[in-house]
C-alpha cells in the first residue's frame, strides 16, 4: 500500500503520514532479513531506497544551543554550504547534530543514514527491530524479549512490524505488542512481550498436538497434554523440561482414572500394594478400579484413602495423570476438596484443573530438586538432548513407576518425540 506524503508537516496527517511510512520501512526491513537470494536482497532494497522520503519541515529559528552561522533551518541540521565545520563537541553532546546532508548515503556522525527534516538524531528503534529480527531467526528468546522490552519503552511516536513465523506477525504499536493470527484472521494486544510470545507458544502447540499423528496419542491424551502444557509455561518453565513432563504423562493415567486392579491375563504383574488391596479392600476392584473420580466422588475415595492411610498405606493405588499413589493420592484428594468440595463429582476439566494444581504444587514444594537436577546439569544442553534428559529424570525422581530402568528411557524418548513437536521438527 502507498502512502502520498503530505503537504504540510503540521497537524496529525504529518503525524499519520510518518508512522504509516515508519511502519513500512519495518516490513520492508523485516522482508530484507528474511531474503535469501542476491536478487531478492537487490529487490527489497531497492523497495526501501523508493519509500518517499521524508517531508521537508517548515523553517524555523535555530534552538538557543546551536550556533545560528551554523543551523540550516531547513533541515533542521547543519548547513554546509555556509560554513562546513562541525558543531562543536559540547554541541554535539546536547544536540547530536552532523554536517552530512545526502540522504541517501551513511552520516558518519550518528552511523545511521541522514533523512531530510530528522535533525540527524540517532534512532533507537532501527537498531532494536534489526536485533528483534536476528532474535526471531536465531530463536533467541531471551534477547527476542528483552528488545521488545526496549521497543516498547520508546514511546508512542514508534510503531513496528515484523514476522515471527509463517503464522503470526508482531506489531509493535504504543507500547503493546500486537499478535497477529494470519491463519486465524485474529489479533491480539498485549501489556508485555512476555505474554505475547506466550501466546504464540501455545497456540502453535496446540496445533501441533492437535494435528499430529507421530505420538499416536489418544483423544483424551491430547486433551490432558494440551492442559498441562499452558499452565508448565505460564510456571515459566523451559519447552524441553515440559517436554520431560509430558512424556511421562503420556505413559501413566488419564485426569481422575483410578488404577486397575485385574490382572487376569498377567498375574504376575501385579504389585504388591495392588494385591494387599485385592486381598483386604475388595470394594475397590468393585467400585473404583478402572473407573473415574467423576462416577465416583471425592467423598468416597477420601473415606477410602482414610483407612489406608491408617495402615501407612500397605495398600494403594494410582489415581489420575499422574497416577499418584498413597500419600501422594490423599494430597491430590485435598486439591480436589479445596476447589470443589467433598460433596462433589468433577468433571474430567475440573480434574484437569486440580490435577494442574496437584502437579504445580508438588514441583515448587517436595519435588522443587526434580526441575533443579535438570537445570543444573542440562539446562545449556541440545534442545533434543535437555528434553531426553528431562524425561528421564521426571521417571526417576518424580514418577518413580515400577520397572524404572525400563521406564526411563522409554519416557526419555517420548520426551524427545513430543519436544520435536512442540517445536516443529517433526
Amino acid at each position: 500500500m502507498e502512502y502520498s506524503m503530505p503537504k504540510k508537516n503540521t497537524g496529525s496527517s504529518f503525524a499519520e503520514y510518518m508512522m504509516q511510512r515508519e511502519k513500512k520501512k519495518s516490513d520492508l526491513l523485516a522482508e530484507l532479513s528474511r531474503a535469501q537470494t542476491p536478487t531478492e536482497k537487490e529487490t527489497v532494497s531497492r523497495k526501501i531506497k523508493e519509500l518517499s522520503p521524508a517531508p521537508i519541515p517548515q523553517k524555523k529559528d535555530a534552538p538557543p544551543h546551536i550556533n545560528p552561522d551554523e543551523y540550516d533551518p531547513q533541515t533542521g541540521g547543519i548547513d554546509t554550504a555556509r560554513n562546513n565545520t562541525p558543531a562543536s563537541e559540547e554541541t554535539q553532546r546536547k544536540s547530536p547534530v552532523s554536517t552530512w546532508r545526502n540522504p541517501d548515503e551513511v552520516d558518519p556522525y550518528t552511523g545511521g543514514i541522514q533523512e531530510s527534516g530528522t535533525r540527524n538524531l540517532v534512532d533507537p528503534s532501527v537498531e532494536i527491530v534489526g536485533q528483534i529480527n536476528e532474535a526471531i531467526r536465531n530463536d533467541d528468546r531471551t534477547t527476542l524479549q528483552t528488545n521488545l522490552w526496549r521497543y516498547s519503552n520508546l514511546g508512542p511516536g514508534y510503531a513496528a512490524a515484523m514476522d515471527f513465523n509463517d503464522r503470526f506477525q508482531l506489531r509493535l504499536v504504543n507500547g503493546e505488542t500486537h499478535v497477529i493470527d494470519k491463519d486465524n484472521e485474529t489479533e491480539e494486544e498485549f501489556n508485555n512481550a512476555a505474554d505475547a510470545l506466550r501466546y504464540i507458544d501455545q497456540n502453535i502447540f496446540a496445533t501441533a498436538i492437535i494435528e499430529d499423528t507421530l505420538l499416536n496419542l489418544s483423544p483424551e491424551k491430547k486433551d490432558t497434554i494440551l492442559n498441562i502444557a499452558p499452565t508448565l509455561h505460564n510456571e515459566g518453565y523451559e519447552p524441553e523440561f515440559i517436554a520431560g513432563i509430558l512424556g511421562n504423562i503420556m505413559a501413566e493415567g488419564s485426569p481422575g482414572k483410578f488404577e486397575y486392579s485385574v490382572y487376569i491375563k498377567n498375574p504376575s504383574d501385579e504389585p504388591g500394594y495392588i494385591k494387599y488391596l485385592n486381598e483386604h479392600y475388595p470394594k475397590y476392584r468393585t467400585d473404583f478400579s478402572g473407573k473415574n473420580i467423576s462416577e465416583v466422588g471425592i467423598k468416597k475415595t477420601k473415606e477410602l484413602l482414610d483407612d489406608l492411610a491408617e495402615e501407612g498405606y500397605k495398600g494403594k493405588f494410582g489415581i489420575g495423570s499422574v497416577q499418584w499413589t498413597g500419600s501422594r493420592a490423599m494430597e491430590l484428594i485435598q486439591c480436589y476438596i479445596d476447589l470443589y468440595g467433598e460433596d462433589h463429582y468433577p468433571t474430567i476439566e475440573e480434574s484437569l484443573l486440580a490435577e494442574n494444581m496437584m502437579i504445580i504444587k508438588e514441583l515448587n514444594g517436595d519435588y522443587k530438586d526434580v526441575y533443579q537436577k535438570w537445570k543444573s546439569q542440562y539446562g545449556n544442553s541440545n534442545g533434543a538432548d535437555a528434553a531426553y534428559e528431562a524425561g528421564r529424570i521426571v521417571c526417576t525422581k518424580y514418577e518413580i513407576p515400577k520397572n524404572i530402568k525400563a521406564q526411563a528411557e522409554n519416557r526419555a524418548e517420548n520426551a524427545k518425540k513430543i519436544y520435536a513437536v512442540m517445536m516443529g521438527h517433526e
